[in-house]
Order: structure tokens, then C-alpha cells, then sequence
């Protein structure tokens, strides 16, 4: 009946980590519908008609929903600093650099994806905090009051960008 250090110690390593992912992985697919929505009205505003671009378009959101999703919970230990909010933003903004390179998007359409991106993933992020022996309940709510304040700005921003874009 005596208490070892491994046992007042709380193991949470990849093995863990992983384990979690198909529950984080399976509440952000409800976003799918709506990126769908989102660049096919913008496809259409464009005045280029109907065709399936905006399925290559909507791309990076994937792309932001898997990292969010997955990828963060995988990198957490080595994301810099303690906060996930900034973790996962850091994240986000490797994301849509990628993203940026990688679909060629350049003007408004890159800075939308600048804001949007790490946006969703910084959200997603922030969902993982009540699955992890790293947060506290006071700590969570404290990180909220300034990060979904600043999500909803870089999102609305973004979305604004996304329109000057198509007009």
C-alpha cells in the first residue's frame, strides 16, 4: 500500500495519443458538408458556372480538418510552447503555407487561407484539450477567453478575403 513515483505519474504517450484520434477524427467530418457548400457558392459567385474545381478548391479545409484532427494530437508534445491554442495555431500556419505552396494560391485567396486554416486547425485543437492530462479546467477556460475571440476574427476576416477574391 505504498504509492510509487510511477504510479503518481500519468503516462500520455503516442500510443495514447493515437488511440484518440478516430474520436477526434469523426466529430470534425460534420465540417465537410459545409466547406463543400462554401467554395461551390464561391465557385458560382466567380461566374465560371458549375463544375468540380470546387472540390479541389475546398482541398486546404481537408487538408486543416486532418491536421486539427490528427496530426496535432501526434505532434503535441514537440509543438512549441504550453498553450494549445498557439500549438495548434502554430500548426495551422505551417498548414497553410503548405497549402498555399502546394494549390499555387496567391492574392487574397492566400491570405483567406492564411486566417482560415490555422483558424480551424487552432479549434480543432482546442477540442483535444479535455482529452489530455496536460489541462486543467481553469487553464482551459482561461486559454478560451482569448482564442475563440481570435478564431472568430481571423475566420470572419478570412471568409471576407475568400469573397474579395471572387469579385
Amino acid at each position: 500500500l505504498k504509492a510509487t513515483p510511477e504510479i503518481r505519474s500519468v503516462r500520455f504517450d503516442l500510443a495514447d495519443r493515437l488511440a484518440l484520434i478516430p474520436m477526434e477524427m469523426l466529430p470534425s467530418l460534420k465540417y465537410v458538408p459545409l466547406f463543400l457548400v462554401m467554395t461551390l457558392l464561391l465557385q458560382l459567385a466567380d461566374g465560371d458556372g458549375w463544375n468540380f474545381h470546387f472540390v479541389h478548391a475546398a482541398l486546404p479545409y481537408f487538408i486543416s480538418l486532418l491536421l486539427g484532427s490528427a496530426v496535432f494530437q501526434i505532434l503535441l508534445p514537440g509543438l512549441p510552447t504550453r498553450s494549445f491554442a498557439l500549438k495548434s495555431a502554430f500548426l495551422g500556419l505551417a498548414g497553410a503555407f503548405a497549402c498555399n505552396f502546394l494549390f499555387h494560391s496567391t492574392g487574397w485567396n492566400a491570405a483567406a487561407d492564411m486566417l482560415i486554416i490555422p483558424a480551424i486547425v487552432t479549434y480543432l485543437g482546442l477540442n483535444f484539450t479535455g482529452a489530455t492530462p496536460f489541462t486543467s479546467p481553469s487553464g482551459v477556460r482561461k486559454e478560451l477567453s482569448f482564442a475563440l475571440p481570435a478564431l472568430i476574427i481571423a475566420l470572419v476576416v478570412g471568409i471576407v478575403f475568400k469573397i474579395i477574391a471572387v469579385i
